[in-house]
């Protein structure tokens, strides 16, 4: 058999060096690492990135009342915006939400029909956005506990335990949970 053009006989260019070819077993490897990594560049950006509500409802009291009675509550939003559309609890035929409006020197309740809850922190506090529970079905007593559904746009139903409270330990409360 006569060489190629280049005078070595194995059909390689002369200075080239010859091929080397990966192991299957190396191959394999890589491609998992790869997708591993990729898996978690995916996950980071669904969670860390996606806009949607982070939310945690903190501080939850509602007053004593025997017709009525009002909830206070912090809702703290670490995510995307979100909208407290619908309140429920055990203890209520019906649970509203209130504005505390002040007009020609008096102030007046305004019934909202929903609550903005951006990004950040939301109070329900006395004299401003605040729960009516109404139509109560037994009296509400101080340490007795009430729970509220809070229904929410983006993040659907939240359910927390609020306790009932006298409306000067709601007050000193408050105080002590302000920023």
């Amino acid at each position: 058999m006569e060489p190629l053009i280049g005078g070595r006989g194995d059909g390689r260019q002369p200075g080239v060096p010859p091929r080397r070819s990966v192991p299957p077993i190396a191959l394999a490897l890589g491609v998992v690492v790869v997708g591993v990594i990729g898996i978690g560049l995916v996950r980071s950006r669904t969670t860390e990135g996606d806009g949607l509500p982070r939310l945690q409802i903190t501080s939850a009291v509602v007053s004593e009342g025997s017709d009525e009675a009002a909830g206070y509550l912090v809702i703290d939003n670490q995510g995307g915006a979100d909208q407290l559309i619908a309140t429920d609890a055990d203890v209520a035929g019906r649970v509203t939400v209130h504005r505390t409006v002040a007009a020609g020197g008096a102030e007046t309740m305004e019934e909202q029909p929903t609550v903005r809850v951006p990004k950040g922190v939301t109070r329900l506090a006395p004299g401003e956005t605040h729960l009516m529970l109404e139509q109560l079905h037994d009296p509400l007593v101080p340490g007795a506990t009430v729970t509220l559904t809070l229904s929410f746009s983006r993040s659907g139903p939240l359910t927390v335990s609020a306790t009932v409270q006298s409306y000067s330990d709601i007050a000193a409360s408050l105080e002590r949970s302000a920023p």
